[in-house]
Formats: structure tokens, C-alpha cells, sequence
């Protein structure tokens, strides 16, 4: 799910950024938007792979629910 939305927020930027050099004004606010949207993406993904190496180390402060079914 969180690839997923990394993924949509890869794809607005590339249209963003294509449209914004179409009209000649280069990449713009929301431009950046979509970088920070892919910046809490990855951070995302790194809690929830250090999340789940700490569940199949069978630490105390891991999370429950987090490993594969």
C-alpha cells in the first residue's frame, strides 16, 4: 500500500514536471509536493521494514501485526 501510493506520487510529479516545462515555467510548488508526498513514502517504508525485522527478531518493542500472513 505504501509502494502503491509512492508509485502515484512518482507518476503526478513526472506529469507535473513535464507540464510545467511544457508552459515554460519549470517545476513549481506542487512539484515539490509530490517530492515530499515520495519522501513520507519512503520514510514509510523504512518504519515498516525495521518494524518487521524487529518482529522476526523477536524483540519486545516490536510492533504485532506487522509480519506477512
Amino acid at each position: 500500500m505504501i509502494i502503491g501510493g509512492m508509485v502515484l506520487w512518482a507518476i503526478a510529479a513526472g506529469i507535473v514536471l513535464c507540464a510545467g516545462f511544457v508552459a515554460g515555467t519549470g517545476p513549481g510548488e506542487v512539484f515539490w509536493t509530490c517530492v515530499a508526498g515520495l519522501g513520507v513514502g519512503l520514510f514509510g517504508v523504512l518504519v515498516f521494514t525495521a518494524q518487521r525485522a524487529a518482529a522476526r527478531r523477536g524483540d519486545r518493542s516490536a510492533q504485532r501485526g506487522v509480519e506477512p500472513r
